[in-house]
């Protein structure tokens, strides 16, 4: 489809517009300035040559002419309308300089207080001596629960040897004929050796007495106790006893000595046996003693515990008096 198919002009209807356009279009161009321009320029009033040269003239040393007058009556270009006039400038006193600003003093300090200094090197001197205590404590707690884990450990270990030794004493059905048969083969030697052996390990592991049954200890009835004993002699067949603690008070009545087996003698042993019992207000001993130290031999121990309980103390007059505790050791040695 041509163009001409599409856009058919109405000229009746748009040359009114065609008019106006062709108007507007030409005052547009009789008003622009620019188009007056060229005629407005002044024209120059004489024309200055201008030559171009090849180079330059070589310099030359002569200075130019100084002007006449030496430059005293010389003026400076005038750059504005009048005459000019030279204007004198009176020498007066040269001003002094500003004072310098005085410096700023100092804030007086506040005057110490003596005391209140004293007071708080006291109160410095007590924290530091509490916190050395608090260490030293601390240590000191450290120190002790060290030393009480090590002799726990050393208890359990003595117990633990102590109660092997009683079950292999126990085991044996007399310790005199393992002695007596001591003289005979090296089977029987060996176990009078291996007898020995264990009663004086027993001895040794055989711990010491609570800290409440030894002397000094026990509270105010130990003042009159009285530590007492006898040596061996025809009565006790070579054993020896001590008597102390707060019974040691107390008159003692009737006494028997247990007597020593022969093989102790014939051995040259030496055993002890230490017993802790209660004596009635009545004077008899309490059933119930403790075997503190044992010698090491069952019979031994058995033969202390039996002449105990025929001990008899002196009775108390009142009736209804406390109890008292004593320790007794027995030692035989033939």
């Amino acid at each position: 489809m041509a163009f001409e198919d599409d856009f058919d002009p109405d000229w009746i209807h748009d040359l009114p517009f065609y008019i106006v356009a062709v108007l507007a279009h030409g005052s547009l161009l009789v008003l622009n300035p620019t188009m007056r321009w060229g005629s407005l320029q002044k024209a120059l009033d004489q024309v200055v040559p201008i030559e171009f040269v090849a180079q330059l003239p070589p310099p030359s040393a002569n200075l130019a002419p100084a002007p006449g007058g030496e430059g005293k009556t010389d003026r400076p270009p005038r750059h504005g309308p009048g005459e000019y006039r030279p204007v004198k400038v009176k020498a007066g006193a040269v001003a002094p300089p500003p004072k310098p600003l005085p410096n700023p003093k100092p804030a007086a300090r506040p005057a110490v207080d003596a005391k209140a200094v004293t007071f708080a090197k006291a109160v410095k001197a007590e924290a530091a001596r509490e916190k050395a205590k608090a260490i030293a404590a601390e240590r000191a707690a450290e120190v002790e629960r060290a030393r009480q884990e090590q002799l726990a450990a050393a208890r359990a270990a003595k117990a633990r040897r102590k109660a092997e030794l009683s079950q292999e004493l126990a085991t044996m059905s007399d310790p005199d004929e393992a002695l007596d048969a001591g003289g005979g083969g090296g089977q029987a030697g060996g176990t009078s050796r291996s007898v020995i052996a264990a009663a004086a390990a027993l001895a040794e592991t055989a711990g010491s007495p609570d800290p409440g049954d030894a002397a000094g200890s026990g509270g105010g009835d130990l003042l009159d106790a009285k530590p007492r004993g006898g040596g061996p002699g025809p009565e006790g067949g070579g054993v020896s006893w001590s008597l102390d603690g707060p019974v040691g008070s107390r008159r003692v009545l009737r006494r028997t000595v247990p007597t020593s087996p022969d093989w102790v003698g014939t051995r040259g042993l030496d055993l002890t046996v230490t017993v802790r019992f209660r004596v009635l207000p009545d004077g008899t001993v309490k059933p119930g003693a403790v075997i503190l130290k044992t010698s090491g031999f069952p019979e031994i121990d058995r033969r202390g515990l039996d002449a105990l309980r025929r001990w008899r103390f002196e009775a108390v007059p009142d009736k209804g008096g406390p109890e008292v505790w004593g320790r007794v050791t027995f030692r035989f040695t033939s």
